[in-house]
Order: structure tokens, then sequence, then C-alpha cells
């Protein structure tokens, strides 16, 4: 596929008077498009695509048909299928109407390519500079950022069935590569015990028995692995990935002593920045926040929050799960960024509303190749944060006593607000579980969510719908009202 940059260019005159017709009051596609504009441009992604070959269907309107796809939560097919059919959709792209559109396998050909070229956040940038550009977005201002869980597309797996699963999954891609190999070297009860997928329920209750049938499983990898590293193994059975999948866990897992497999104890097994727990999303990590565990990621959010002009989400970065949301070490003066690098300058300074603040910076040599950069700054340069002095954040502690007077509540609904956003991405786009497997397509995924949000708000601003309000149950709203302090009896 190659891309030949078309300009998206003014919508066809009958798919604008049968969009009129059909919508006299307009749909979130239509009032975007026209408040907006074309958010995107061939040109903006002509890297992902090679100089020759087969024209490939627009960029700039893929681009546009995978934010819409996550507004409405379609699947692929459906999204396809929209593009095909739907007048509105047609007219937010300037599609004729007789435009058949395109395969429904474009859309995760066209993911791959951004994943690839680490592009996801020129979609998130595409609708920010066409907010800025209408007015609906200030280039500075206050804003509020938080960070939430993401479940792995893989499903959660105890122990037993992990190592299991990995084993078995090493299994099957060497009975891809070398058949007869394997056929000769495997036990007979392999076929039994790998043949078909590990689940809890099949697992022996007592411990005791647990414990022996993973030994059994750990002597059975060791086994397996001992074969492949042998000089007599095919070469690349060595360099397969679900291979190298079950030596990390199994040294993770297991040891030998004395010529006998044996499971390390829960102190010597590695932190939960490095310990895999499946072996179909290696990238995944198990984190545990307050009473909440998953295995997964963690999505940290930025939005703008104006009282004139909708609230935008402005950056979006997915990390491992057992990334906090930031490190600050007082003592030492110095910040730690989700990908480890700590800043080289903090300065005592003041707000412009006079308020004492502390300016840190990231070195620029260290942010400019970073591969997450574009997730965390937008900045040339590097990243900057502007902290309050330690006593402020201090103080917090004690100011909770004040979390039930109306004062303190009015004060927090700047902040409450972040959590409304996270709310809306989890039950319009399922923010909260991974569609897709590994970090990078992970990424992308709440790259799209963000700029999801961004149109669903901005047409919500141009309909004048107000914001959802708090829900309180039917119990919570029947509770008195408690009595004044100080008023006489």
């Amino acid at each position: 596929m190659s891309m030949q940059p078309r300009e998206s260019g003014e919508i066809p005159a009958e798919t604008v008077r049968v969009a009129r017709a059909a919508f006299p009051k307009g749909s979130l596609a239509i009032r975007v498009r026209d408040e907006l504009g074309p958010l995107f441009r061939d040109e903006e992604f002509a890297d992902l695509f090679p100089a020759r070959g087969k024209p490939a269907w627009s960029p700039g309107r893929l681009a546009l048909v995978l934010v819409l796809q996550f507004v409405e939560g379609l699947t692929d097919r459906q999204a396809a299928e929209a593009v095909r059919a739907r007048i509105d959709f047609k007219y937010a792209l300037a599609l004729e109407l007789g435009d058949p559109g395109f395969d429904f396998s474009v859309l995760s050909e066209f993911r791959d390519r951004l994943v690839e070229a680490e592009a996801g956040r020129r979609v998130l940038d595409g609708v920010l500079a066409a907010a800025g550009e209408s007015g609906l977005l200030k280039t500075a201002g206050r804003a509020r950022t938080d960070s939430t869980h993401v479940q792995s597309a893989a499903r959660q797996l105890c122990w037993l069935e992990q190592v299991a699963e990995t084993l078995r999954a090493a299994l099957n891609e060497i009975a891809q590569a070398a058949p007869g190999w394997l056929l000769t070297m495997a036990e007979p009860d392999w076929f039994k015990h790998y043949a078909t997928r590990a689940e809890d329920s099949r697992f022996p209750r007592s411990r005791t028995k647990r414990d022996e049938m993973g030994l059994r499983i750990g002597r059975d990898g060791t086994r397996l692995l001992e074969a492949v590293f042998s000089p007599g193994a095919p070469g690349e059975l060595r360099t397969l990935e679900q291979v190298e999948t079950l030596r990390q866990v199994w040294v993770q897992h297991f040891q030998q002593v004395e010529g006998e497999v044996r499971r390390w104890g829960p102190k010597d097994r590695p932190p939960g920045a490095t310990r895999l727990v499946t072996p179909y999303d290696t990238e995944a990590r198990g984190s545990v926040k307050r009473d909440t565990m998953w295995d997964g990621y963690k999505v940290h959010l930025t939005e703008t929050c104006e009282p004139d002009i909708p609230n935008l989400i402005t950056n979006m970065a997915t990390t491992v799960a057992t990334v906090p949301d930031i490190s600050i070490d007082w003592d030492h003066e110095q910040v730690t960024c989700p990908s480890g690098q700590t800043t080289t300058r903090w300065n005592p300074d003041r707000s412009p509303e006079g308020t004492p603040v502390i300016r840190v910076r990231f070195n620029g040599g260290q942010c400019r190749p970073c591969p997450v950069r574009e997730q965390c700054t937008t900045s040339s340069a590097s990243r900057r944060l502007t902290l309050r002095p330690r006593e402020e954040h201090q103080a917090l502690r004690q100011a909770r006593a004040e979390q039930d007077t109306d004062t303190w509540k009015d004060r927090y609904k700047t902040r409450a607000g972040v959590e409304g956003t996270i709310s809306q991405g989890v039950q319009r786009c399922g923010l909260r579980r991974s569609r897709y497997r590994g970090l990078a397509k992970t990424s992308l995924q709440h790259q799209l969510t963000g700029a999801a949000t961004n149109l669903a708000r901005i047409d919500a601003h141009l309909t004048d719908t107000p914001p959802a309000r708090t829900r309180t149950s039917y119990f919570a709203a029947l509770r008195p009202a408690e009595p004044m302090l100080g008023r006489a009896k």
C-alpha cells in the first residue's frame, strides 16, 4: 500500500443536501465537521506508507473513522458499515453518497501502522489543534490530572494457570516450528496435561496437591527448556517468543536445588515491576491500589478545567500498572517520571497569583530521545512541573477533617471533575479494559479514547447539553441535614 495525499476538500453538494434533510437538527458527526472542519490531513500520516504500491484509502479519513468508532463504541465491522451506509459519516468524511467505503480489515492495518510509528498521539493532537483554532481550547489555563487502572485483554490467571498456560503456549509454538522434533522428545503425559487450556476449576483444591502439581509443571517446563537449548535442537527454537516467555517465567518462579526443581519462596520472587503475569500479554503487570487489584496497565490523563469552554483531555499517558502517578523526593529535591528519569532543576518560585510554588524541570537530553515523550509532554524541549511547597503537601493530611464541610466540597469540585472524566471514558469507551494486547496498542486505544471524549464534549458544548449530575442513591438522598453548630436550644 502507498499513500497519495488527497485533500478532504469540500463536502459534495448532494451529500450536504441529503444530510441536512435527514438530520434537520444535526448529529455529532455533522456538528463536529461544521464546527472544526477537516480534523486530519493525509500529509500528517505520510511517513506511515511507502512511496510505491497500490493507493491506500485516505489515512486522514481513517483517523477520523477511528475516533468516531470510539465515540459510538463500534466494532471494526460496524465502523466500516457506518462509512458505507450512514449519511452523517459520509458528511463528516466529505464522501460522495455512493462511495463504497473500505473493508473492515483496513482499520486494523491502519492501527498497526500507527502503533509501529508511535503515531497515536497525532490523532489526539489533531482534535486539540482544531479545537484551539475554533477557540474551544486555551493554550494556558487550569488543568487537573488523575490515573486509573486498566485491565489486560488477556484473562487474569492464578499461579497454577499461569505456569501451565506458559508451558502450553510454548509447546504450541514449538509444534508449529518443529513438529517432528517435539514429537520425539515430548513425554506421553504432556498431551494429557497441556493439550487443552488450563483452568483453575480443573485443579485440585487441596493445598498439598496443588503444590505437587505446580512442581510437576515446573519439572516439565525445565525439561523442555533443557531440550530446546541443547546442541541437537533446531536453532530457531531458541528465538521463539513463547520459548523466551517460558524461560523468563521459569526463572522468576523456579530454582534447581541439587538437581530438583523447587519453587522460589515469596520473598525471593522478583518485584511486580518485572514479574510476568500471563504469557499472552508479556507487558502487563500486576498491581494494587487501595482495595483494587488488577493485571494490566495504568492510564494517566490530564484535562483542562475552564468555566466557559468544554473541558478537553490534553494528555493520555499509558504505563505499566506498577508505575506511580509521580514520585516526589522532597529530601533530595527530585521528581521521578513514569519512565524512571529524575529532574535536574528544582527552583522555588511564585505563581501568577503570588503563592509560593516549586518549578521542576527534566533534562532535555533525556526527554527528547525518550520513546514515550509524546505521551508525557507536548513540549519540544523537556517536561516541566509546578509543585506546591512541601509544607502544603503535608498540610493536606491535616485538612482531611474538613472534608465534610460545604466549604471544602466547593473547593474540591474542580478536582472532582476529573473523576467524572474517568467515568465517562469507562462507560463510553471502555477505558478500564484494554481492547488489545501489549502496551503500545493499549496506548493507542487511550489516545483514541481521549480524542473521542473530546469530540463528545465539544458536541455537548455546541448543543448546550449540561454535564450529567452526580448520581445519588435514593437512600442517600433521604439523609437529614445536619444541625447547625452553635444554635441555641
